[in-house]
């Protein structure tokens, strides 16, 4: 008899992939934002290169999964309170253990943002890791900087977000990246870019105590450098104003801003002005004439302008029937080309007013009083369609809606909750923060000072806004704790905050240096810059003195373009520290290169 054969046992075909989590540098990420992470693993994925999912495991004090060898693969991990983060193995031959951590996502993020989802291969994968690691190292490109940004908005928010996705190039322009912030790994690694430079610019206006027409600042985060980019026109009879809302993108190379011009001229003065939208290059000369956009004609006043994302389009709002009339929003081309109106509110007296562009050009957020006396938060699609009201009476007089770098939360200016809580008998403003779709309302600042006019910085987390109109600060969005104070440079208010990343820096101006006020390191006497803004009204009431960047103590200038040759103070690039840029505020800090 013929013996029957045993049927072999099963084996299992494939290779171990062990996944660990290394929480030494998330546990300082959240620390230093305030942030509570438990550093304990709820649920890992693996995916395919592609995205598919393979397998998931949750619940476990282990994660062990046995894979067919041969393929490189995608692993997610997500923390018992939702903070996700992401790995890309090598090709896999053999049993291996996976960290999962911070550096591992900002990786990740590089690859994919760079590289794009079609060159992360197989045969790729471990070449792929190698160059991400070496920029990380680097450390000193506009797109590593970006992609961390990134990385850490989507981790303190506790973001469900994928590596396919968040690194798109608008997510990166809206954190900071630039207008085309995409590049490939070797360039960031043999070419990299020096990271944008934030500033702050303001709109300075008069107060009771001194009249002076409007002028733009542009400020370092901590005030030390300074200048005064445009002033408004001169226009008799007006000793005061001028000047409207004004808006800078980051990566751009033109500020955008409102101004009053003349409609009606009698006798060489004007009797009636009409604001208009006005563009200007940033590095220009001060004598250098702007570009209006929009004619006295067009509207009775148009203000408000923002720039979309892409330096492309602006929106603002206008008053086609008379200022008595409800305000409607429209938008137009950069070449002042292709106006056209968004909304046409009948309803409420105000009309609809402030927009403000979502990181994708896709929606609008805007105030109406098309349903409340008071005011309300609305979002609508580009084209005005798909309007809803997003704070339905929530808040009283909420003002000045911004969308997140991520697109993902609107921040507001409102009043408070408490009517009397400023002791001055009436509800001061505070800064308020929702969901896009007007979920998870809740107030982020609350003192005894009117927060008005916020704008989100670079990374997301951080915001700075006015205070009482008489300085500005800046803010953590999660927990309200001011991080601190910038000193008022000049007389007046200020309004209108602009935080901004341009290639764009601020040097001592040829007439400081001939002054000889300018010490080692750049820096410009503050007692000689006050002269220069020593503004007085004479008994005509003209204007005597009107300080512009011709005459300030800095100029602007892009390095890029301009090497300043003969001009010996160093400035911010990669290669280059010094102590011009030190605010930590942001999310941006002076990048410090290496090259081990």
């Amino acid at each position: 008899m013929v013996p029957t054969p045993t049927a072999a046992p099963d084996v299992a075909v494939g290779v171990s992939l062990q996944v660990r989590a290394d929480w030494g540098e998330l546990t300082d990420l959240f620390s230093g934002k305030g942030v509570n992470l438990q550093p304990e693993l709820q649920k890992v994925s693996i995916l395919s290169l592609d995205g598919s999912e393979i397998e998931s495991q949750g619940g476990t004090d282990s994660y062990s999964f046995v894979l067919p060898p041969g393929a490189a693969y995608l692993v997610k991990a997500r923390s018992v309170n939702g903070v996700i983060v992401w790995a890309l193995t090598p090709q896999l031959t053999g049993d291996s253990t996976q960290i999962v951590s911070l550096r591992s996502t900002y990786e990740a993020g590089l690859i994919y943002a760079a590289e794009g989802q079609h060159a992360v291969t197989t045969d790729a994968a471990a070449a792929l890791m190698e160059l991400a690691g070496r920029a990380l190292d680097v450390g000193a490109d506009r797109l590593v900087n970006t992609i961390k940004r990134v990385v850490d908005n989507a981790l303190l928010w506790g973001n469900d977000y994928s590596v396919f996705t968040e690194f798109s190039q608008t997510n990166l322009r809206a954190f900071g990246g630039g207008l085309q912030p995409i590049r490939s790994l070797d360039s960031l690694i043999n070419s990299p870019s020096p990271d944008y430079v934030p500033h702050v610019y303001m709109l300075n206006v008069s107060a009771q105590d001194v009249l002076f027409l409007d002028r733009i600042f542009m400020s370092e985060l901590k005030a030390d450098r300074w200048t005064v980019i445009l002033a408004a026109q001169d226009i008799p009879p007006r000793v005061h104003g001028g000047l409207g809302g004004m808006h800078v993108v980051h990566g751009g190379s033109t500020i955008v801003y409102g101004e009053d011009k003349c409609f009606k001229m009698a006798e060489g003065r004007c009797q009636s002005f009409n604001q208009v939208i006005v563009t200007k290059p940033l590095d220009s000369p001060p004598d250098s004439p702007a570009i209006q956009l929009t004619s006295v004609e067009d509207f009775d006043g148009a203000h408000r302008p923002r720039w979309s994302w892409d330096e492309g389009k602006i929106p603002f709002h206008a008053f086609p029937n008379g200022r008595l009339a409800p305000a409607q929003i429209y938008s137009i081309n950069k070449d002042g080309s292709g106006k056209e109106r968004i909304t046409n509110h009948t309803q409420g007296q105000n009309g609809a007013r402030h927009p403000s562009w979502s990181p994708d050009n896709s929606n609008i957020a805007f105030m109406s009083d098309e349903e409340s006396s008071s005011w309300d938060i609305w979002v609508m699609d580009a084209d005005g369609n798909g309007k809803q009201n997003l704070t339905g009476g929530r808040v009283k007089f909420p003002n000045e809606p911004k969308f997140s770098p991520d697109g993902r939360r609107i921040l507001f200016y409102g009043h408070d909750t408490k009517p009397n809580s400023s002791g001055r008998g009436a509800p001061d403003y505070e800064l308020w923060l929702m969901g896009r779709d007007g979920s998870n309302l809740r107030m982020v600042t609350s003192n005894d000072s009117d927060d008005e006019n916020p704008v989100w910085a670079l990374n997301g987390l951080d915001v700075v806004y006015t205070v009482d109109d008489e300085n500005w600060a800046s803010a953590n969005v999660f927990t309200g704790q001011r991080l601190f104070e910038f000193p008022g440079v000049s007389h007046g208010k200020y309004q209108s905050p602009v935080l901004a990343a341009t290639e764009h820096v601020l040097v001592p101006s040829q007439a400081a240096i001939d002054a000889e006020v300018v010490d080692v390191n750049g820096y410009v006497e503050k007692d000689w810059l006050a002269t220069r803004l020593a503004e007085r009204i004479d008994a005509g009431g003209e204007v005597v003195t009107q300080s512009t960047n011709k005459t300030g103590g800095y100029q602007v200038v892009t390095p890029s373009a301009d090497p300043l040759s003969g001009i010996r103070y160093e400035i911010f690039t990669a290669f280059t520290q010094t102590p011009i840029y030190t605010a930590d505020v942001g999310g941006w800090t002076p990048s410090i290169i290496s090259w081990d």
